[in-house]
């Protein structure tokens, strides 16, 4: 895709973004979900240390927790797709300095909105669009963020197949990622499904992604194809945006 017609992509998706919002909102497309950590981490097995359920007690904290032991108590959680607040509370008391969910309105119960958990904050809106994204920058304050997921399932079927637009809404989200900092994403509905006419991303467009990051070694990626999420952390030296993948 050519920069002239990128940007007038863009452009135009993001007039395609409001109008979805809205019809998702005026129909109650209510299938967010509140998940915990466990719930989370299950649908990232393939790119995880495995963990022994008997020794942990499924305690999935054990898995993300000693990669941020030196920022114990600075640690920033963000949720993408998502409140957010079981994810924050999975973890241990005081791990994490603040944390966020960015959703759409509708996906909140009465429950949820009433619920409260220290130092956490819902952020209404549409995670793609340029306003929600000045919402996060707001809210991070000049912070960064050590701790970033995406795991929407059922709501990825909104977002548009366009492997560069996807790739630019990942970059936007890297730049917000600290030095040290993960992502964990996934860009399939529906995992395990025989059926991959429909991808998000198709297969060999996400090979060539993972193939492209992993020339930088300063970035660690591992990614499960097959289910399409991938895990990619920032280590010392990271540039400050994405390869540029086409």
């Amino acid at each position: 895709m050519r920069i002239r017609e990128a940007i007038d992509y863009y452009k135009e998706e993001e007039k395609n973004r409001k109008f979805m919002t809205s019809v998702c909102n005026k129909n109650n497309w209510n299938v967010y979900k509140d998940s915990d950590l466990s719930n989370m981490l299950d649908d990232f097995g393939g790119v995880l240390p495995p963990l022994s359920y008997i020794e942990h007690q499924c305690n999935y904290a054990r898995i993300i927790e000693p990669i941020f032991e030196k920022k114990n108590g600075q640690v920033v959680l963000l949720e993408m797709g998502g409140p957010a607040r079981e994810l924050a509370e999975s973890f241990s008391k005081n791990f994490l300095k603040k944390s966020a969910g960015c959703t759409l309105k509708k996906g909140l119960s009465k429950e949820m909105k009433h619920k409260k958990v220290h130092n956490h904050t819902i952020i209404i809106g549409d995670m793609f669009l340029q306003k929600t994204k000045e919402k996060i920058d707001k809210w991070l304050d000049g912070d960064k963020v050590d701790i970033l997921i995406e795991r929407m399932q059922a709501g990825l079927d909104l977002i548009p197949r366009n492997g560069v637009w996807i790739w630019k809404q990942f970059n936007d989200w890297y730049k917000m990622v600290n030095e040290g900092g993960i992502m964990l994403i996934q860009t399939y509905s529906t995992p395990f499904s025989s059926c991959r006419s429909d991808l998000l991303v198709p297969d060999d467009v996400f090979e060539q992604w993972g193939k492209v990051v992993s020339q930088n070694k300063s970035l660690e990626f591992k990614s499960d194809v097959f289910n399409q999420h991938f895990l990619l952390r920032k280590l010392p030296g990271a540039p400050e945006r994405l390869p540029v993948v086409t």
